[in-house]
């Protein structure tokens, strides 16, 4: 595995289909805003040839910018900076009109835990915030890499992970590395 989280777009609700090009990945993480973007009833699951069930989610992109304005006080509760993204993100959602987007996120989800349940907290957390879910956030974004240490309000310009400055950016882990 390769520890990526996808993004995809298709006119279909099934799973999303890894032979597709994603429209953005994660790498390590899950991008915030996807997770700003769904509810608990817009994740599935399917069978993997290891008979494994694993996570996806899929909804129309239409629904996804509904619930992404919803979710908007809880992403500015963690930083106000997060405003100056949401243009482009929702610009995105814009123009997928009206195909369904699918997230597979299990490789992240499956790096370090060995079921969903952080990652189902991590998208309650927008509907109700207790520790367990900002643990789930934190957790499957990897949000930390991106808030300033010595101003947790404070959003980066570029990741730090292991005291060392990346070259992803904050709209990397806001809305997912596209090429």
């Amino acid at each position: 595995m390769a520890n990526y989280s996808y993004l995809y777009s298709s006119h279909d609700s099934g799973p999303p289909d890894p032979d597709e090009e994603p429209i953005a990945t994660g790498r390590y993480f899950i991008p915030v805003f996807w997770i700003a973007s769904c509810t608990l009833e817009d994740i599935y699951t399917d069978v993997d040839e290891d008979d494994e069930e694993v996570p996806y989610i899929s909804l129309p992109a239409s629904k996804a910018l509904s619930q992404f304005e919803v979710n908007r006080n809880s992403l500015e509760a963690i930083s106000p900076d997060v405003q100056k993204y949401y243009d482009e993100w929702t610009g995105l959602l814009h123009q997928l009109g009206d195909a369904q987007l699918k997230i597979d996120p299990s490789e992240v989800i499956f790096m370090t835990e060995e079921d969903d349940s952080s990652f189902r907290e991590a998208v309650k957390f927008f509907s109700e915030a207790n520790e367990s879910r900002v643990n789930g956030l934190l957790r499957n974004s990897c949000l930390t890499d991106i808030l300033d240490a010595n101003n947790p309000n404070k959003l980066l310009e570029y990741a730090i992970v292991n005291d060392e400055i990346t070259e992803l950016t904050t709209s990397d882990y806001l809305i997912g590395i596209r090429e």
